[in-house]
C-alpha cells in the first residue's frame, strides 16, 4: 500500500533497530516471512496512529460528560447532604445508551481503554479485533451524543486502513 511507508534500508536492519523481540509477534503472524512482518509492523503503526484520532475524541467527550455528571451529583449532594451510589448519577452522562445498566457503557469503554493503552505503549494491535473496536468507538460516542459518531467518522482513516491491511 502506498500510504504505508517501507523501511528505507533492509528488513534485517529494521529487525536490529526495532529488536527481534518486538518484531517476533509480527514474524510469527506472517509464518516467518520477515518482509511480510515488516509490512505488517508498518501497517500496525499506521492503524495505531489513525485510531488515536477517534479514541481521543471519545476520551475527551467521555471525560467531559462524566465531569458534568459528577459536578451535578456533588451539587445535589451538598443540598441534600446525602451520599448515593455513584453509577446512577453517572448514567445520565450517556443519554444515548439503550439502558442505564453500568455494563452497557463499561464493557465497550473497558475494551477501548485496553486498546488505547496498547497503542500508547506501541504494542501490536494487528492481532486484535480492530473492526469491533472501531465499532466500540462509534457506539460509545453515540451513548454520549447522537451526532458525535458521524462527526468522528467524517475524517477517520481507520476503516480505509483496515481494508488495506497487508496479508502475509
Amino acid at each position: 500500500m502506498s500510504s504505508i511507508p517501507t523501511f528505507p534500508s533492509t528488513d534485517t536492519r529494521l529487525l536490529e533497530l526495532v529488536s527481534a523481540a518486538r518484531l517476533s509477534t509480527y514474524v510469527d503472524g506472517c509464518a516467518g516471512d520477515l518482509g511480510a512482518a515488516v509490512r505488517l509492523y508498518a501497517w500496525n503503526a499506521a492503524v495505531s496512529a489513525a485510531l488515536w484520532q477517534p479514541l481521543g475524541h471519545v476520551e475527551v467527550a467521555l471525560r467531559n460528560a462524566m465531569s458534568i455528571a459528577l459536578a451535578e451529583r456533588q451539587r445535589r449532594s451538598r443540598i441534600a447532604r446525602r451520599h448515593t451510589v455513584l453509577w446512577p448519577d453517572l448514567a445520565g452522562a450517556f443519554p444515548g445508551a439503550p439502558d442505564r445498566r453500568r455494563e452497557t457503557v463499561e464493557d465497550p469503554v473497558a475494551r477501548l481503554h485496553e486498546l488505547r493503552n496498547r497503542i500508547a505503549h506501541h504494542q501490536p494491535i494487528w492481532n486484535r479485533d480492530l473492526p469491533a473496536r472501531d465499532a466500540d468507538v462509534l457506539l460509545v460516542a453515540g451513548f454520549l451524543e447522537a451526532d458525535l459518531p458521524a462527526w468522528i467518522a467524517r475524517d477517520c482513516r481507520v476503516r480505509a486502513l483496515l481494508r488495506a491491511r497487508p496479508r502475509p
